[in-house]
């Protein structure tokens, strides 16, 4: 259920090759099938798109920016991805007086690295046009990232760029900046999707830009076909908004020949379905087509007007909840809208009564009922007593409980968003953003019932059908909206956009089934759970399946194994961590598939001394996620007791190692020292110790073995009892 991007419907996730560091003066490429180059590829061997153009392979040669990237960033780990280098990690890449100063010195370096010209990379606004491109800006509009709310200081601030030539915009090429917020602003990762194109003269374009009307049905209707959509497959194209001058050399990790075109927007009859197409600006030829409206199929129930749970109102009870920002009026005076938990204050003269009106309609969303008029509520009021309204009391009708669960979670939603990142592109500012409900199939030509949908510019939620309720509840609600979180942020949707959906529901509601109470009058069942073991499959795409949505698992899978992995390291303050690690990783996201440049951003994110080569606070955790999905972790943290236990003590020695009275609570220590042997003692009550993993006999004896070593040395833990004065030794 997304929008904002279908081609992105790829059944396959496209891993990137990793690349690291060998030495501190090249970069060793890591091929997919893990074969590793002991020397960067040469121009033939750089893996081009084979589209039959000598133009492409051309432009190609002239501009070899693997090897300028090598030699401007010697100390960098690269992610390569068809040939490209997609990444750029691991090190300070760059830094500056400034933030701002510090990213625009990145980019002028990337320029340099492209052999382009000065002005060929110029700052944007964050979110995309529906067209796909970006408005370009004066100067930089960074996003600040990992707020901290103690010292309302941002850790970091991204900055977006995007690739023109003479002016005209490239399409799908872009460039991101990550700059740590400390002392010398240091550039500490970067997102590259940069075309290779700065040989490419462009043509005269045409006097007037002229759509092709047949060409485009003719492609809009083979990529729903290919792609299997959920919407249906369109007879006429009944609008078309005027195109936009582009340079179009590939789409997505995709090469193609550079050529000018054109970039526009259409609607099936009916407006079922909006695509976005790139099409030769001389010829009408479509180039590229992108599905603007996504779907979810999760038929699900609506709870009452206070059911604040993940479960459909059939499965789940109802209370009475605020609704924050919902607009409120004085017949004739003055209006306004509630706090978040729910208060208004409406200023008034005199003690005459009022009529006083309340709607669903709010601050930042508009419900809009498909089936007829949105609630309102009236209450004639004598100031100053109060007027106490309650949407939804009697909770016994569809078309009610749907427009009051949907204006409920979608506010939750916005709220969980910009508590982690109170600036959040679009949504941060946006408001009166339409939510539909109710949508049947008359009213939603195509779509209803039994859907839910981002289409961009508004939610849809569809009525309750014979075998599925009301679509508008809970986790449906999460996850339409997560869609919308990561178009503002710049993604694709795709697998990415699906995976991510699921992700926000679960991690709003901290429970792994989405679309609980799926089926009508069965509580049990469930759209899809993040609680899975999907595998990463580099030819379908993942071991659940390589259609959109069962890709998506594999995003959802990894997030709920680190949401496992922090409760035990990170107890207190686990749900902070992920939280903010994995929204704050949304806007460092482009494309839609999903791969271990992922694993990348989280750590990068989590980092505090701008070096993920020597760990991360919580590296290992998430690797551990990754790794139990089939992901391999670029640059994972390995130290000994990695997996075993947590915030391990380091320890070393000369002649032999006396731990001291260890009291009564778990112990945790690691060392790389060398180790012949040991003993413990004074261990009772069921209380063991362990080196590596292994229990070992604590009964004052010199151990008669010793575990392997284990990542370059020893990890001693304990469980926790008594006694107090149990000890170890190591020599």
């Amino acid at each position: 259920m997304s929008q904002t991007q279908i081609e992105s419907t790829r059944s396959k996730i496209r891993l990137s090759a990793c690349a690291w560091l060998a030495s501190s003066a090249a970069l060793a490429l890591l091929a997919c099938g893990g074969e590793v180059e002991e020397s960067p590829p040469s121009d033939k061997q750089l893996d081009l798109v084979a589209d039959g153009s000598p133009e492409l392979e051309r432009l190609q040669r002239e501009v070899p920016v693997v090897e300028n990237l090598q030699r401007a960033f010697p100390g960098a780990h690269a992610q390569m991805q068809n040939g490209r280098v997609s990444r750029l990690f691991g090190t300070v890449l760059g830094s500056g007086a400034t933030p701002d100063q510090a990213a625009d010195s990145f980019r002028d370096a990337m320029i340099a690295a492209h052999r382009a010209a000065a002005g060929d990379l110029r700052p944007v606004r964050q979110r995309r046009t529906e067209r796909g491109t970006f408005e370009f800006v004066a100067k930089p509009e960074p996003i600040g990232l990992m707020f901290d709310a103690a010292t309302s200081q941002y850790g970091y601030f991204l900055y977006r760029y995007a690739q023109q030539v003479t002016g005209i915009p490239v399409f799908d090429a872009e460039l991101l900046v990550l700059v740590k917020n400390e002392p010398g602003n240091p550039v500490v990762w970067a997102n590259n999707s940069l075309r290779n194109i700065a040989a490419f003269t462009p043509p005269r374009a045409p006097r007037a830009l002229g759509v092709d009307g047949a060409k485009s049905l003719a492609a809009v209707q083979a990529h729903v076909l290919e792609h299997a959509l959920a919407e249906p497959t369109p007879e006429s194209l009944d609008r078309f908004e005027a195109p936009e001058l582009v340079i179009f050399a590939g789409a997505e990790d995709q090469d193609a020949a550079p050529r000018l075109a054109m970039a526009y927007l259409t609607e099936s009859a009916g407006g079922a379905g909006k695509f976005r197409l790139v099409a030769d600006a001389s010829t009408g030829d479509i180039l590229n087509v992108e599905s603007l409206t996504l779907s979810l199929n999760v038929p699900g129930d609506v709870r009452g007007n206070a059911t604040n749970s993940h479960t459909s109102a059939e499965c789940g009870a109802e209370t009475s909840q605020a609704m924050p920002y919902a607009e409120v009026g004085i017949s004739g005076g003055s209006s306004g809208f509630t706090s978040q938990a729910g208060f208004f204050l409406l200023p008034n003269p005199g003690t005459t009564p009022v009529n006083v009106n309340s709607t669903l309609q709010g601050n930042y969303f508009d419900i809009s009922n498909l089936q007829g008029a949105n609630v309102s509520l009236t209450q004639s009021v004598t100031p100053p007593n109060q007027a106490h309204f309650l949407h939804n009391a009697a909770d016994n009708q569809e078309f009610v409980i749907a427009q009051a669960n949907a204006y409920f979670h979608v506010n939750k939603a916005r709220d969980f968003l910009l508590g982690y990142i109170p600036s959040y592109p679009t949504i941060a500012s946006q408001t009166n953003f339409p939510i539909l409900v109710n949508g049947d199939g008359t009213n939603s030509p195509g779509l209803c019932p039994g859907n839910a949908w981002y289409q961009g510019s508004n939610l849809l939620f569809c009525v309750r059908s014979s075998s599925q309720p009301n679509t508008a509840y809970g986790t449906v609600v999460y996850h339409e909206f997560g869609h919308h979180i990561v178009s503002s942020g710049g993604s694709g949707q795709g697998e990415y956009g699906e995976g991510m959906g699921d992700v926000i529901a679960a991690l709003v509601t901290e429970q792994p089934r989405l679309g609980a109470g799926w089926d009508v009058n069965n509580c049990d069942s469930n759209l899809r759970t993040a609680d899975n073991d999907c595998q990463f499959d580099a030819a379908n795409c993942s071991s659940c399946g390589s259609e959109v949505h069962d890709c998506g698992n594999l995003l959802s899978g990894v997030i709920w194994d680190l949401r496992q992995q922090l409760m035990i390291s990170n107890p207190s303050n686990f749900r902070d961590l992920l939280n903010a690690l994995t929204l704050n990783s949304i806007p460092l996201h482009t494309g839609t598939s999903i791969g271990p440049s992922i694993a990348v951003d989280f750590l990068t994110l989590d980092d505090n001394d701008g070096n993920i080569s020597n760990g991360t606070p919580h590296g290992a955790q998430i690797c551990a996620a990754f790794a139990a999905h089939g992901i391999s972790c670029p640059l994972a943290p390995s130290t000994p007791c990695a997996g075993i236990c947590s915030n391990p003590v380091v320890f070393s020695w000369t002649g032999s190692y006396q731990s001291g009275a260890l009291g009564t609570g778990a112990v945790c220590r690691e060392t790389t020292h060398p180790v012949a042997g040991g003993n413990c003692g004074n261990f009772s009550g069921g209380r063991t110790l362990s080196v590596n993993g292994t229990v070992m006999p604590c009964n004052n004896q010199n151990w008669s073995f010793l575990p392997p070593a284990r990542n370059g040395g020893y990890c001693v833990s304990t469980t926790p009892g008594n006694q107090p004065w149990a000890f170890f030794t190591l020599f």
